[in-house]
């Protein structure tokens, strides 16, 4: 009988062992500690305060020579080479672009179906001597026309419209006066 209450006891150790909570470590039981803070040197009393000193020389000034402001120049626009007559190729009289010439300071072209906006720009710039603000780009479509019996196409064409800058105008349609 002594023999079993001894295996008893062992395997209650056992079970007991397994259902306690195991023992965490020192490193994960403890959290981490902040560094020890320094002391301050112990002041002794009646010791004097050190103090920065700076030391701060004058500064040679010499007088620097003011430089005068650049009188605002013309733009000074390339020479027009061929290619420019070849993008820009007539102006768009309608009633719309007129409207557009006298109100908002647009003009309106027919141009090179292969030109795009900065070649017409450019262009522009060169033969007519006008600073452009902006240029507006438009495809027409060619369409079907019929007069009487007779059906036929008008051809496509690409229109660009020009903003001229601000204080920049141009007349296309200048009459001589005399």
């Amino acid at each position: 009988m002594a023999e079993s209450k001894k295996k008893v006891a062992a395997s209650e150790e056992k079970v007991a062992k397994k259902a306690a909570p195991k023992k965490a470590t020192k490193k994960a039981e403890a959290p981490k500690k902040a560094a020890p803070a320094k002391k301050a040197p112990a002041k002794k009393a009646g010791a004097k305060k050190e103090v920065a000193q700076e030391v701060v020389t004058p500064k040679e000034s010499t007088p620097k020579a003011k430089k005068e402001p650049k009188a605002p120049s013309a733009k000074k626009f390339a020479l027009p080479t061929p290619h420019d007559y070849e993008v820009i190729k007539a102006p768009l009289v309608t009633e719309k672009s007129l409207k557009l010439m006298q109100t908002e300071n647009k003009i309106t072209l027919k141009v090179a179906k292969e030109a795009n906006s900065t070649e017409i720009k450019q262009a522009f710039e060169a033969i007519f001597n006008k600073r452009v603000e902006r240029v507006n780009i438009i495809n027409v479509r060619s369409r079907e026309k019929r007069v009487g019996r007779y059906a036929g196409t008008v051809g496509g064409y690409k229109k660009a419209i020009i903003k001229l800058a601000a204080g920049e105008t141009l007349d296309l349609f200048e009459e001589d006066k005399k």
